[in-house]
């Protein structure tokens, strides 16, 4: 089973996309749990969905040390042009997907 993650601490994913069966995780440490599983196709997250402990930038970091991504895309849903911008810019160089749909 491969699913499309969602990661934010309070929006739900149909107040930003339109396609329906998302998994909402509300911490990271989920977000790495369903990683670590290799069953995510798709990872959405915003720039303010961590703590002062761990963002989601440090999530990113997390990814590209250990090689483990989203087996298709990442999708930044971040509000904030300057986060967006950075989180994107970061993916854009560091993600490549596993697979790709024909």
């Amino acid at each position: 089973m491969k699913i499309k993650l969602f990661l934010d601490r309070i929006k739900h994913p149909s107040e930003i996309y339109k396609e329906s069966n998302w998994i909402i995780a509300r911490d990271i440490q989920t977000v790495k749990s369903f990683l670590r599983k290799g069953i995510v196709d798709i990872l959405s997250f915003g720039d303010d969905c961590g703590t002062e402990e761990e963002t989601t930038y440090d999530l990113c970091l997390w990814m590209k040390d250990n090689k483990i991504w989203p087996n298709k895309d990442v999708w930044i849903h971040s509000l904030e042009p300057a986060k967006k911008y950075e989180l994107e810019s970061f993916v854009n160089q560091n993600f490549l997907p596993k697979s790709v749909d024909k």
